[in-house]
């Protein structure tokens, strides 16, 4: 078991870590990013691997999503086969907590291709057609409406 010292640890190791990669992020010059410490790198792809493991997704979007690490929170939703409610989690976490709009505008590309993967019939109407909206796709925008528009049953649960 884990006690409140390795807990502290973990928690120190996952915001330095998230701490780097935003400032690498934003940074301009390539010359001036900080190089992370393999050994921090390897605690953290750790934690990605457990909180798939563990079906604990929703803490490998969050940490994922702090520290722009985009190739994760794609690896996270296809390992829970691209669901309603983390697609639901995501979009509303990135709308509502991501300030950084160049990454917000990434995750929510994310989004849209991960509805595209989808491989069980889905009614989350709202979110995809809120992220094309915000990515200013207004052609996909408009076919998903017409696609709605041509379903007569799935336009009533639409709007209700």
């Amino acid at each position: 078991t884990r006690d409140q010292y390795t807990d502290t640890i973990v928690g120190k190791c996952i915001d330095r870590y998230i701490s780097e990669r935003q400032k690498n992020y934003e940074v301009k010059d390539p010359s001036d990013k900080i190089e992370i410490n393999k050994k921090l790198e390897n605690v953290i792809e750790k934690i990605f691997e457990r909180s798939i493991n563990e079906k604990e997704f929703r803490m490998g979007i969050g940490v994922a999503l702090d520290s722009r690490r985009i190739d994760k929170v794609e690896k996270i939703l296809e390992a829970d086969q691209y669901s309603s409610e983390l697609l639901d989690y995501l979009t509303k976490t990135v709308l509502n907590s991501v300030k950084n709009r160049a990454f917000r505008i990434e995750v929510l590309k994310v989004v849209v291709s991960a509805y595209g993967k989808r491989t069980k019939n889905f009614n989350d109407y709202v979110n995809l057609a809120q992220a094309l909206f915000l990515l200013k796709d207004h052609k996909a925008c408009a076919e998903l409406l017409f696609e709605l528009i041509k379903a007569e049953d799935d336009v009533i649960d639409f709007f209700c």
